[in-house]
């Protein structure tokens, strides 16, 4: 009767697949506190999108000992065919429609957040007027201004006292007579030295107070509301 021994250890291949799992793990745990020791102090870092073939990238999200505060920042996962730099490329060929779907959600939330705090009276305007003088005052902490708005904006200086003044003309045709204003502080003659789009206004003259410009679009129906319900010109107030 012929009996074989047992070989110690089982399957040759269960263990070989055991340890490679294993090198694999350890592999992402390196990654890992690459990851965490790079980005986790990154204040202003606004999400990460993980890329790899086949199972790699949720396994490396479920083994690789991320940072709770960078793992709240993961906000999509994308399939690649390589796994050089060619990768890479595809991550940010095909990162795109990730990062719109963040955008628009982050839009619906800014413009529904701006909607109620306007039905109910609190720190919140739009119109021009109304905005420009928020922001003069230094009360204003983010301008929101929609895409759609194709005003121009003609920026002066004054030839005798140097005052900087500016005039949005809402008509982007008109252009008679847009050589040449009158300074704000001293009366005399300006001249013109430069034309912006109502964005780069906006940017500009924010500066001066810290106040942030979002920029909204008209393609989500919040975006669309606000150019057409509020004007496109926003802002919500630090105090009023």
């Amino acid at each position: 009767m012929f009996q074989a021994n047992h070989v110690p250890g089982g399957n040759p291949s269960h263990r070989f697949e055991r340890l490679r799992e294993k090198a694999e793990e350890d592999f992402y745990k390196r990654v890992g506190e690459k990851v965490n020791a790079s980005y986790v102090d990154i204040p202003k870092l606004k999400g990460i999108i993980v890329g790899g073939p086949g199972h790699s990238k949720t396994w490396f999200l479920e083994v690789g000992g991320l940072d709770h505060r960078i793992r709240t920042k993961v906000i999509g996962t994308i399939d690649t065919s390589y796994t050089d730099e060619s990768g890479i490329k595809e991550i940010l060929d095909k990162s795109g429609e990730i990062l719109q779907e963040v955008g628009l959600i982050k839009e619906r939330n800014l413009m529904n957040k701006f909607v109620e705090k306007v039905a109910k009276g609190e720190l919140a305007t739009y119109g021009y007027r109304e905005v420009v003088e928020a922001l003069n005052l230094g009360k204003v902490d983010s301008v929101l201004l929609s895409e759609g708005l194709t005003w121009q904006v003609y920026k002066y200086k004054c030839t005798v006292c140097g005052t900087i003044d500016y005039k949005v003309v809402r008509d982007t045709d008109r252009k008679e007579g847009m050589d040449s204003g009158t300074c704000s502080a001293c009366l005399k003659e300006s001249e013109l030295i430069e034309e912006l789009d109502i964005y780069d206004y906006f940017v500009e003259v924010a500066a001066n107070t810290s106040t942030k410009v979002e920029l909204i679009s008209i393609e989500s129906p919040e975006g669309k509301q606000f150019f057409e319900t509020f004007g496109g010109l926003g802002a919500f107030l630090r105090y009023k």
